[in-house]
């Protein structure tokens, strides 16, 4: 994520240009979905401005593989990097995450210095051409003024969305990243209780609102119809929460002699004709009894709850961070799917819960 972030910064910042080309025309391309405006040669490197349309109409991820290279001459020349449209890199898969069909992702591929002047090739897998890949034969170029050059900030700045993974100790975490809002989240059971647990980093310069009232739920069952999935409010969740916490501080303070001497404190109180041996025996019920809760408050210090609380709605500010988790019951859902609004963005999470 850092260094994609990295990149951006570096690129939009400055591009000392040796030489502007536009795309005067192509021979032949199977990247139906990509067209190529333009092709900057600078000190250290190529850059190639494209646009990607996705043809597809509901959310789909979209990436380029580290095999896309240059031929000139019949010359290969590797790929360093791409901004917008991230190279697939299996330690952790980031890829551009497109809602709808017809939306637009702007994107630069940056390649080994060559000359590019006289045209060349861009090849993604020259064994395969089925529609889409990122082979495009015989790219004709045509000088053009500094001036005529594209914004590279403005260019990139199109509200793409990244979306990516990583596994650390086995746990699987995801997040997107938009215009400066990065959201990290993962998964976590807590008896039949689903919890989804969200990180959520304001890196843009201006506040966010988190709003739990335009959080979205959608399950669905085997079959896919449409289901119920329950989402607890805070308030009850904390609740439940720290009644499970007292009852397992309860289990674990409650020994043989003591659940014992419970027992001989009950049986004898109901049992016994003597209005003074009643008294005595709800004195020491009493005593056991706040020794038990002195016990639990104890045990309660020692293990700390150091799990976020629920999330509640909240205002991030630039460079804060928001951290808790949404608690569901999925019932009978198959898959969950949750929708979070943020600065007018749909984050989608999506869970296969069976």
């Amino acid at each position: 994520m850092k260094k994609l972030i990295l990149l951006f910064v570096c690129l939009t910042a400055s591009v000392i240009a040796n030489a502007q080309y536009k795309v005067s025309s192509i021979d032949k391309s199977e990247a139906v979905n990509s067209v190529l405006h333009q092709v900057i040669e600078t000190e250290n490197s190529v850059l190639v401005y494209c646009t990607f349309t996705s043809p597809v109409d509901e959310p789909t991820n979209y990436w380029i593989t580290r095999k896309t290279h240059v031929v000139k001459n019949n010359v290969s020349y590797k790929i360093i990097n791409s901004v917008n449209f991230p190279l697939l890199d299996e330690a952790e898969p980031r890829y551009v995450r497109v809602k709808e069909k017809g939306e637009k992702v702007n994107y630069v591929l940056e390649f080994e210095k060559f000359d590019p002047a006289g045209g060349f090739d861009i090849i993604q897998d020259e064994t395969k051409h089925d529609e889409g890949y990122l082979n495009i034969y015989g790219i004709h170029l045509e000088k053009i003024e500094p001036k005529d050059a594209i914004d590279t900030k403005r260019f990139l700045d199109d509200g793409h969305v990244i979306f990516g993974r990583y596994k650390i100790d086995g746990v699987n975490y995801s997040y997107y990243i938009k215009d400066g809002l990065m959201m990290m989240y993962h998964s976590t059971w807590n008896g039949n209780d689903f919890l989804i647990h969200l990180e959520i980093t304001n890196n843009s310069d201006h506040g966010v609102m988190f709003d739990l009232a335009k959080v979205r739920t959608q399950g669905t069952n085997k079959k896919g119809k449409p289901v119920e999935v329950i989402r607890y409010t805070p308030e009850s969740y904390d609740a439940h929460i720290e009644s499970n916490r007292r009852w397992q501080a309860s289990q674990a303070t409650g020994g043989d002699v003591s659940r014992n001497t419970e027992s001989l404190i009950f049986h004898q109180r109901i049992n016994s004709d003597n209005e003074w041996a009643k008294l005595g025996w709800l004195a020491l019920e009493s005593a056991y009894k706040q020794s038990q809760e002195n016990r639990i408050q104890e045990y309660l210090k020692e293990h700390p709850n150091t799990e976020p609380k629920a999330l509640r709605s909240n205002g991030i500010k630039a460079g804060e961070s928001l951290v808790g988790y949404i608690p569901l019951k999925p019932k009978n859902s198959q898959n969950i799917k949750l929708f979070i609004n943020m600065d007018d963005y749909d984050f989608m999470i999506s869970y296969n819960v069976q």
